[in-house]
């Protein structure tokens, strides 16, 4: 995947993925952002949100951001949120919750700076709800993407 700063920069696209589609225990949900064939999203932004699962007694919830292909997955950043905290990533930086992999905040920075996808090699959000009981509340993911016309 190649693309060129400058001239091919086209603007700034903005992804609301807000659900609150009910995760059951156990479960997991997948959003996946792909662009179309021919352009390429860097990550300018990324805001992600979820509340602690109502009644919820001892686990975890989890949002784990992958690159995909459709077939095989590359883990690129994990967000643990343990029973009893709602936890949230925003403007680039770890807001509140129990642990992000990777740890340290400025690694974290580079890593969703240099996140670059495209219509083959595309992002996956999927979440986790490892507590006791069902998600219902809703969870919120706000990205803002560069936007690039690939270099073919």
């Amino acid at each position: 995947m190649s693309y060129a700063p400058g001239p091919s920069f086209l603007g700034l696209k903005y992804i609301d993925e807000t659900t609150t589609d009910t995760v059951s225990s156990g479960t997991h949900d997948i959003i996946t952002i792909q662009p179309p064939k021919g352009f390429v999203y860097q990550l300018a932004y990324i805001i992600w949100q979820s509340p602690d699962p109502a009644g919820s007694s001892s686990g975890n919830q989890q949002l784990i951001l992958d690159y995909t292909d459709g077939t095989t997955d590359l883990s690129y950043v994990n967000i643990v949120g343990n029973t009893g905290t709602s936890y949230a990533y925003m403007s680039r930086y770890f807001a509140s919750g129990d642990s992000v992999t990777p740890s340290v905040s400025t690694y974290l920075v580079e890593c969703f700076k240099n996140m670059i996808i495209n219509n083959e090699l595309y992002a996956k959000f999927d979440y986790y709800n490892n507590t006791d009981v069902d998600q219902s509340g809703t969870r919120q993911l706000y990205t803002y993407w560069k936007v690039f016309k690939e270099l073919l």
